[in-house]
């Protein structure tokens, strides 16, 4: 029993790792046009009801807000910003909708850590907006 109970202790010291620290996890937003750019997030709670998270406007070019979390594994926009749909307005007059779940039952873009530039090998995650998004936006 005694055995046992060493075998145990010692296989648990052998599987912490110290070198497994959080690390932090960045999301940025970049308006990379001249025009005025709004990005709002929003969650659905399950359904339940529709709330903000944030909106975050900027005229022309420069950062339109930065998200971060620390964890001990790299985390997706997702688990960063925990957000369900993403709406850009450019200007006021179009915008584009992004979802977590489409009507296809899938990710629309911005919501998979492929869809934005890395920094090297940090955690450290942007999109700019442009003018090709511009262009792809919808009147409203």
């Amino acid at each position: 029993m005694i055995r046992i109970i060493f075998f145990i202790i010692v296989l648990f010291l052998f599987s912490c790792d110290p070198g497994d620290e959080d690390r932090q996890s960045c999301y940025s937003f970049i308006n990379g046009t001249d025009r005025d750019v709004v990005l709002e997030f929003y969650s659905y709670n399950s359904g339940q009801n529709i709330s903000t998270i944030g909106t975050y406007s900027l005229n022309g070019m420069g950062l339109l807000n930065n998200f971060c979390k620390s964890s001990r594994r790299a985390l997706g926009p997702v688990s960063v910003i925990r957000m369900d749909s993403i709406i850009v307005k450019f200007d006021n007059t179009k915008k584009i909708t992004y979802l977590k779940v489409n009507e296809l039952g899938f990710a629309d873009f911005l919501y998979h850590v492929n869809d934005y530039t890395k920094e090297g090998e940090t955690f450290n995650y942007s999109y700019t907006f442009t003018e090709e998004d511009y262009n792809n936006a919808i009147p409203f």
